[in-house]
């Protein structure tokens, strides 16, 4: 398998992952050119799905673009259109890059900056509830883990690192290279899920080696006791002293032990 295709299977596992298989289909048109459609559920509204696709050439995504299309029930002609120009040209901005998850980026912002909704025929009920389509997290306990993989060098995982992080309001600390180390603190139930997404993705070996939680005083919040920040701090291959440092200033040294194995009492 050359060096085009191999990366394109990748980011086709990454997007099964990131939006369940079920959401993802890939269609052999003809030997030199496949389509993936990814199937978009929170865009606008749980009920109605936008439906992004991309021809893939055989020389994407090194020297080719995508060729990309949209679906959505209920757009108005006129918002489909300018909205197929702008991935096109964002897709070609991106040529040498997997671009999927750039464009769904892309999407999400400007459905939001310039509200879709209005450009929705009427007739279309965008505000139907989908039940148990909200994930419910509570604000009462606050949750860390450390997960341990072979190592972390994919531009694409990387992304995903910092973007799921960002969605999940969780401070995350990622070192890259051999092994990789990922800790995380933030809502526990938002923990709980920002760890079976990560493990979702193909990786040679990813485990969780580290946990801790605590019950928060009746009245009191998260940020009053996250000893991370809210963002996504990444550490290079050789920066494993930098990591232990943060997390004993931080109170959190145990947990970083566990990466090697140690384990104490908190």
């Amino acid at each position: 398998m050359n060096d085009d295709r191999q990366r394109q299977t990748e980011e086709v596992e990454v997007l099964r992952a990131m939006f369940g298989v079920e959401n993802v289909s890939v269609e052999q048109i003809r030997n030199d050119l496949i389509e993936v459609q990814v199937i978009l559920m929170d865009l606008i509204s749980d009920s109605v799905p936008v439906i992004l696709g991309g021809k893939v050439p055989a020389r994407y995504p090194s020297t080719e673009p995508l060729q990309c299309f949209i679906s959505c029930t209920g757009w108005k002609s006129d918002l489909t259109n300018e909205v197929v120009r702008i991935m096109n040209e964002k897709a070609k901005e991106n040529l040498g890059q997997e671009a999927f998850f750039i464009l769904v980026e892309h999407l999400r912002d400007y459905l939001v900056s310039t509200d879709s909704t209005e450009d929705i025929d009427e007739g279309v009920d965008i505000n139907k509830d989908v039940e148990g389509s909200k994930h419910h997290v509570s604000n009462k306990v606050l949750g860390r883990r450390l997960l341990y993989s072979h190592h972390i060098a994919s531009t694409q995982k990387r992304q995903i690192i910092k973007q799921w992080g960002e969605e999940l309001s969780l401070g995350v600390l990622c070192k890259l290279g051999w092994p990789g180390i990922i800790i995380c603190e933030g809502q526990e139930n938002c923990c709980v899920e920002y760890v079976r997404r990560i493990q979702g993705l193909r990786w040679k070996h990813i485990v969780v080696r580290g946990e801790q939680t605590e019950v928060l005083p009746a009245g009191e919040g998260i940020s009053q006791h996250r000893v991370l920040a809210l963002s996504t701090q990444e550490f290079s291959n050789d920066e494993m002293s930098l990591v232990a440092k943060i997390c004993r200033d931080a109170g959190i040294e145990n947990l970083f032990l566990t990466a090697m194995k140690i384990y104490r009492e908190n």
